[in-house]
């Protein structure tokens, strides 16, 4: 997905709701509504249960819940969450997240903890710097939810040693990325095959251990030309290309545009803004 040409999804707000705060005590349920935007809720503790359509779901922390616009939905109380509404106009991250099912479960709640409480943050302080984190937040939950998915899919086909050794695999990509790391490393680290693991790896994740380390990197790069002024050597070197001119060729490859191009591009779209 090029994803210069697409418009990241709009945060229209972001917090922490609780029914304790707004219903009283002998308040057993919400009203029916309908769903209007996306809405991504992260559960705080395991009381409730959260109705969607014609399906329920028992609360619990050990999975996110994704409602989609045009969905009916109620709660049955006591409910908390954290909770983020998404106006998503761009047609392919409207698929994205149109695919997902209703609650996707989640080994990495730390990671959208973190991604929850900066995005609750920086809506309360609106300014240029807050603005693209936000946006790197939206996408990375979308990433994070993206992948648990195919990993729970993956582990109901596969088993859940499979999930375990992709999950390892993933998180080493994930930290050592700006290394100059192969598939001989990766599928060492979790004492595989080079072969073996590929398979498997891209049976799980939907594209090659090449392809997602390739992805990693390059979604780094974009971060590093829109929010930092740092050079493209060091941007190179910091995203694991071995010499700037690689970095352009691959850059170019990928997303149609050199990296100077990207960089100028970002810088005239804030000052349209």
């Amino acid at each position: 997905m090029n994803s210069v040409s697409h418009t990241v999804p709009i945060l229209v707000s972001a917090g922490v709701f609780d029914s304790s705060l707004l219903y009283s005590g002998d308040t057993v349920r919400t009203k029916n509504r309908r769903v209007s935007l996306f809405e991504i809720e992260l559960p705080i503790g395991n009381d409730g249960v959260s109705h969607i359509g014609s399906e329920h779901y028992r609360v619990s922390e050990d999975y996110v819940l994704c409602a989609k616009p045009g969905q009916v939905r109620y709660s049955e109380l006591p409910y908390k969450c954290y909770f983020l509404h998404l106006l998503v106009e761009d047609p392919t991250y409207a698929a994205l997240f149109s695919e997902l099912p209703d609650t996707v479960p989640t080994a990495s709640r730390s990671s959208y903890l973190e991604c929850f409480n900066r995005l609750i943050a920086a809506q309360t302080h609106p300014c240029r710097e807050n603005e693209i984190l936000i946006q790197s937040k939206l996408l990375e939950i979308l990433y994070l939810l993206l992948r648990e998915n195919a990993l729970s899919c993956a582990g109901k086909c596969a088993g859940a040693g499979n999930t375990r050794i992709i999950r390892q695999a993933l998180a080493f990509i994930d930290t050592n990325f700006s290394e100059n790391i192969t598939l001989d490393d990766i599928a060492g680290h979790v004492h595989l095959s080079s072969v073996y693991f590929h398979n498997m790896f891209k049976a799980a994740v939907g594209m090659t251990p090449h392809r997602y380390l390739l992805e990693r990197r390059l979604s780094h790069a974009r971060k590093l030309l829109a929010a930092s002024e740092s050079s493209f050597s060091r941007i190179a070197g910091a995203c694991g290309f071995p010499s700037q001119s690689y970095f352009n060729y691959v850059f170019k490859r990928e997303l149609g545009m050199t990296p100077r191009k990207y960089r100028t591009n970002v810088a005239l779209s804030w000052e349209r803004e």
